[in-house]
């Protein structure tokens, strides 16, 4: 006996990954921050996993949520990515930046009458 079928394969394509905000509040060396992105785009009930690059020391990245907390101790830009697994084991990503700034003084005008 013999019989033929056909077979559909679709091929999984990522889908956009957007990361809010983008980019995010900016922090200040020396002051406390706290701020947690929102990443959408994937499947409805999908989890994120979230990494950072180049975030100072002081300041924290919760992997699970994309939570950045503490008080950073050095100026920089740091980068917050959510990535989702397809169902193949392809990473599909989307990011957003942080900019550090270094601690300013206010300007102090001094008059004397």
């Amino acid at each position: 006996c013999a019989g033929t079928t056909s077979l559909t394969i679709n091929p999984f394509a990522c889908p956009t990954i957007t990361v809010t905000p983008a980019p995010m509040p900016g922090a200040t060396v020396g002051t406390a921050y706290n701020q947690t992105p929102t990443a959408s785009g994937a499947p409805g009930g999908s989890s994120y996993a979230w990494t950072s690059t180049g975030l100072p020391a002081g300041l924290t990245l919760n992997a699970s949520t994309g939570n950045v907390s503490g008080t950073p101790t050095a100026a920089g830009t740091a980068t917050s990515t959510a990535t989702y697994t397809g169902p193949g084991g392809e990473q599909c990503q989307g990011s957003t930046t942080l900019e550090i700034q270094a601690f300013c003084c206010p300007q102090i005008l001094i008059h004397v009458p």
